[in-house]
């Protein structure tokens, strides 16, 4: 980008739009590798054909992400220039002004909590240039794609949760049909069903179902499967490459 075309006002076609959204998606602020934040602001620099960097509010003061083509560094974190994004970006106004680097004008998106109120945990992108008549778009796709990633966050501890609990319960069982119980009872939960079993295999080879849930587990206790017949049968002749299986049905 030449200095005079810094000068004109920029905007994105329905092409850069899509390609922004999609790599948006994929990285923000949220445990996200540097080396993908890095890729992310490259992607999203070849797409605009601009310069753009990353920035971040950790803690009390602004951090780089990622930068790609900037024709000025970024300030230093006690630079009073973070202060005033700081208050471009808790402005509620669509009309928000470019930010001044070192001459260089940056229109800023946000893609973190910041507009209203508080800087702590936001984000910002910015990118060299004045593109607030494209501020719109961009906006909506990076305050989305944030609602997303948090989202995927809160999923991602949910399970994590239920990983460490279901490791904890199994760590206390000592028989096997205790811990066929355990895990039945975790992956009922997992794949929603009225009736599940759990089969291990006999020093014979032959199956034996040691715990079930929907029906008691006296009713098959006695049973013994043959590899290959009947659903479980195969489901173990097919996988065998483990020693437990696991079946269930609605």
């Amino acid at each position: 980008m030449t200095p005079a075309d810094r000068s004109i006002a920029r905007t994105v076609s329905a092409e850069q739009e899509a390609r922004v959204r999609a790599i948006v998606e994929e990285a923000i602020l949220e445990r996200v590798p540097r080396r993908a934040r890095q890729q992310f602001v490259s992607s999203l620099a070849s797409i605009l054909a601009a310069p753009v960097a990353l920035v971040a509010y950790r803690g009390d003061v602004w951090v780089g992400q990622g930068a790609a083509g900037l024709t000025v560094p970024l300030p230093g974190p006690s630079d009073p220039a973070w202060l005033t994004l700081q208050r471009l970006l808790q402005q509620e106004s669509d009309a928000r002004a470019l930010w001044s680097v070192g001459g260089v004008h940056f229109t800023v998106i946000p893609v973190g909590p910041l507009a209203g109120g508080a800087a702590e945990n936001g984000g910002a992108l910015l990118i060299e240039g004045d593109w607030r008549r494209a501020t719109g778009a961009l906006e909506h796709i990076a305050r989305a794609s944030v609602r997303g990633i948090q989202r995927r966050s809160a999923a991602r501890r949910r399970l994590a949760m239920q990983i460490h609990r279901f490791t904890r319960a199994l760590a206390k069982t000592g028989t096997v049909q205790d811990v066929g119980t355990v895990i039945l009872r975790y992956v009922v939960k997992a794949v929603p069903s009225r009736f599940a079993a759990f089969a291990v295999p006999t020093e014979e080879g032959i199956l034996q179902i040691v715990a079930t849930h929907g029906y008691p587990v006296e009713l098959v206790r006695d049973v013994r499967i043959a590899p290959g017949d009947g659903v479980i049968g195969r489901v173990f002749d097919r996988r065998a490459t483990g020693r437990t299986h696991f079946w269930h049905c609605r």
